[in-house]
């Protein structure tokens, strides 16, 4: 076992060599006329953005900010009917996307093992099929709904077209 001291050297040496290592994180906000401006965005005030950029800082006004594409709520709505989750992943909520595809996937489950242990059936197999499934169908459908809205709320809130990124700024 190596002593303490080395050890704490070692942590020591490690955080500052990630620390000097970590790129900055900066942004390409995308104007209407085609161009861009690179930079840090320091402030953001209700008109404008005031950016720092290699050249200095600068302000640009958010009229002239490309707005990017709402998400369809119909599309949402089919997507999220076509496959549990999917209409959340389309409105860019992934958290929620994993959400329904696990709580439609325990629902079916849970469902279908809980029938299965109830006893057999004259009908085989397809009372606990069916059962899963209807119990399947309240998350996926529930998602669905969710992603209609979800879309249906980005469409009234445009946002404004800005990519993070990290580089070495």
């Amino acid at each position: 076992m190596p002593p303490v001291r080395t050890t704490i050297a070692l942590g020591v040496a490690l955080s500052l060599v990630c620390a000097t290592e970590a790129p900055a994180l900066a942004e390409t906000i995308y104007l209407k006329n085609g161009t861009r401006v690179e930079g840090k965005i320091l402030k953001q005030t209700s008109a404008d953005f005031q950016v720092q950029t290699a050249n200095g800082n600068i302000k640009v006004s958010k009229d002239t900010v490309a707005i990017q594409d709402p998400p369809n709520p119909g599309v949402a709505l089919l997507l999220g009917i076509g496959f549990p989750g999917a209409g959340n992943a389309y409105t860019n909520r992934y958290d929620r996307s994993l959400f329904y595809v696990a709580f439609t996937a325990i629902s079916f489950v849970a469902t279908f093992a809980l029938v299965q242990l109830a006893g057999d059936y004259p009908s085989g197999q397809s009372l606990p099929v069916l059962a899963g499934a209807g119990a399947a169908a309240i998350p996926w459908g529930l998602g669905a709904y969710e992603a209609y809205h979800e879309a249906r709320r980005q469409d009234a809130q445009p946002k404004y077209k800005i990519e993070y990124s990290t580089s070495g700024m």
